[in-house]
């Protein structure tokens, strides 16, 4: 694991060097840094395998989908508790629109008495 950390930061380091260093745009130099760029992501690709593929980073894994469970539970008791206080707010919305019904037809009924 490490012999493959130290080359992918060597790929790394090698392929900034030759990017920041070339001055001209020739066609050499083209294929250098493509060249570059190739070994470079396969050596850290293949330190990056081993290093998702660790026990830490299961571990880490495990407590990241554990938080985000938490979090989902949290938000739900959250949008219970705004779809029963909507409920609440409509109920009380009827109720008022029926007495304000029953007044106005109340009024009618007493113009046309008068």
């Amino acid at each position: 694991m490490k012999q493959h950390r130290f080359w992918a930061w060597g790929a790394v380091i090698c392929m900034v060097m030759v990017m920041i260093t070339r001055k001209e745009e020739s066609l050499m130099m083209k294929h250098y840094v493509k060249l570059a760029c190739f070994v470079g992501g396969a050596l850290f690709g293949s330190a990056g395998v081993k290093l998702l593929a660790s026990k830490d980073a299961k571990k880490a894994y495990t407590h990241i989908t554990a938080a985000g469970l938490r979090m989902k539970d949290s938000v739900m008791e959250t949008v219970t508790s705004v779809q029963e206080n909507a409920a609440d707010i409509l109920a009380a919305a009827k109720d008022i629109n029926e007495a304000r019904a029953a007044k106005e037809a109340e009024a009618q009924v007493e113009g046309q008495e008068a």
